[in-house]
């Protein structure tokens, strides 16, 4: 009897199925072994997922189904399919560009009047010397649009009026955005200050800071302003966004102005809002003090109390947009933070029972979560590079290594193919440095006794020999620039009395600065077995083809319930990132 066999009809059958899906798969891989498939990948919602494995089960098949749910985008190509795996592809990057972000004064800045000014993305350096580098762009492209957000405690928008499109054109010119704004009353300013915020397809892109004179009488007009340089901002037109990116700005005097980039249509009215911390830092210590001593067992509903008091300081505005995604998008949707207050967890808050938010939880174990720096100077990256892994374990002389770092650099050097320089302060500061290796690094891992900021004393790690200092992250430090390498600082603590906060503050910012493209650190020293085991079940996932926030997701998720030890990891990077 002629036709198809009956495994051709099946996955002929399954082929079709996951077609008509296709603008809900980001990435799907089948691995069949024998009467058993294995699903990996990443999907929009939960009942594409569900659609997909029982394609596969009514053939009578045993499925794995370890597909994970993240944000919705628009494929940007077409599926591949085999019988043992399927794929979705991008487009090829075939051309790059590149602007100069320049800002104008339309008006003078007098109090109490209507500022207006210019945003606008030329050929020409306007004499700061930062550009935009629009990467992936397609040789027959006509027009880019970039969004522009200005954020100022100096200015008073209308609704809606702080946000607008600058647009660039393939023949060279552009299309600024105009701005008009009433100037607060400054009285004894002589200046202030604005930050625009870059964003290009739903994925933030840079910022940059632009200082203005306060006028008393009209001055000339068209004039670029003169500032210290601003940021670089990166567009990458390939680069798949998260589906929500909050945004906190300092706009002085203890106040942080939040803003969001969420899909349109999802929520009602603005998604702005200001929040008053007087003293940040201290708000956090009075959050987080006593979570490096919690009691295993006891921590969950301590930690609760604690999220809850996190998401009730969030803007209204934003609770309520947050409330509206979950029930749209569920509760796995990428959420990326780029702020300039750097002591709060935010990923920690725990929607209250009033939040409209279905079965809550912390954020941060569910939702893929990172952060990144608001700064001149530090620019995330959508991808972190392949190569080698270099484990820096200190094996102190005094005997204070705990067992579980070095059977974590064990593991490190068994299943990644770890090397292990030696851990002294040279040796160290010459791999970042004068005395990188000769090929791409991936992966930086410390894993020792950590030390916290204390009065003018830096925070520090101990290697072998003595403390290398966050200060010596500095201009030497040459190998983020080159290779982006991830950095993971694994803090440990002998015993609970030697327990501190902030063990590695500075750390992440500097090592952003310096090129890195991603860092996991603790905010307090973390003192069990499940910290190694954390960092490694991470470094697994993130090797194995899952993004950097699904990673650390999921290792978080795996230990929450023992301790406070997993809700101690602060991953900072793009929330998307994958090794490419």
């Amino acid at each position: 009897m002629g036709g198809p066999s009956l495994e051709e009809e099946a996955w002929s059958s399954i082929r079709l199925a996951i077609y008509r899906l296709v603008a809900d798969i980001y990435r799907l891989d089948i691995v069949r072994d024998g009467s058993k498939i294995t699903l990996t990948g990443e999907v929009t919602r939960d009942d594409v997922k569900a659609t997909i494995e029982e394609s596969m089960r009514r053939h009578g098949v045993d499925v794995d189904n370890q597909l994970v749910v993240a944000a919705p985008f628009k494929p940007a190509g077409d599926i591949e399919f085999s019988a043992r795996t399927t794929a979705l592809s991008g487009p090829t990057p075939t051309n790059s560009i590149c602007r100069f972000p320049d800002v104008r004064k339309v008006s003078e800045a007098i109090p109490d009047e209507e500022f207006v000014f210019t945003v606008d993305l030329t050929v020409g350096d306007p004499g700061d010397g930062a550009s935009i580098s629009i990467d992936g762009v397609p040789p027959d492209w006509s027009s880019l649009e970039v969004e522009a957000e200005v954020v100022s405690n100096a200015l008073v928008f209308e609704e809606g009026e702080s946000v607008k499109p600058v647009g660039i054109k393939a023949d060279e010119s552009s299309v600024a955005a105009e701005f008009r704004a009433l100037l607060r009353p400054m009285p004894g300013a002589v200046s202030f200050e604005i930050r625009i915020l870059f964003s290009f397809k739903g994925r933030h892109s840079g910022m940059t800071r632009k200082t203005f004179d306060v006028e008393a009488k009209p001055g000339p007009i068209g004039e670029p302003v003169a500032v210290a340089k601003p940021a670089a901002v990166v567009i990458s037109p390939s680069a798949r966004p998260p589906t929500l990116t909050i945004r906190i700005s300092d706009i002085g005097g203890g106040r942080y102005h939040w803003s969001s980039i969420a899909p349109q249509g999802v929520g009602k009215g603005p998604r702005d809002g200001t929040i008053e911390l007087e003293d940040a830092r201290e708000f956090a210590r009075d959050l987080i003090g006593r979570c490096p001593h919690m009691a295993p067992g006891k921590h969950r509903s301590q930690l609760r109390g604690i999220g809850e008091r996190i998401w009730r300081t969030t803007p209204e505005r934003f609770r309520g947009l947050m409330a509206a995604m979950r029930q749209k998008y569920g509760s796995e949707f990428p959420i990326q933070i780029i702020t300039d207050e750097t002591f709060v967890p935010w990923e920690m808050m725990f929607p209250t029972d009033d939040s409209g938010i279905a079965d809550p939880t912390h954020l941060f174990l569910t939702h893929p979560m990172a952060r990144w720096f608001n700064a001149h100077d530090a620019v995330v990256r959508d991808s972190l590079p392949k190569g080698a892994v270099a484990c820096f374990v200190p094996e102190y002389e005094d005997g204070s290594a705990l067992p579980s770092t070095l059977r974590e650099a064990a593991w490190f050097e068994r299943e990644l193919g770890a090397v292990r320089p030696e851990a002294s302060c040279d040796s160290f500061n010459g791999y970042l440095g004068p005395e990188m290796p000769p090929t791409t690094t991936a992966i930086v891992h410390f894993a020792g006794h950590g030390r916290a900021k204390d009065g003018s004393a830096a925070s520090a790690i101990l290697m072998t020999d003595d403390w290398v200092t966050s200060d010596e992250i500095h201009g030497g430090v040459k190998l983020g620039e080159r290779d982006g390498s991830y950095v993971i600082l694994n803090a440990c603590a002998v015993g609970a009395e030697q327990a501190q906060l902030g063990v590695l503050d500075g750390f992440p910012s500097s090592l952003a600065s310096r090129g890195f493209r991603a860092v996991l650190a603790p905010i307090w020293s973390v003192l069990d077995s499940q910290a190694s085991q954390i960092v490694c079940d991470q470094a697994k996932y993130l090797m194995d083809g899952k993004s950097l926030g699904v990673s650390v997701r999921d290792a978080r998720a795996t230990h929450y319930n023992a301790s406070s030890t997993p809700y101690a990891y602060i991953c900072y990077g793009d929330v998307m990132a994958r090794i490419a």
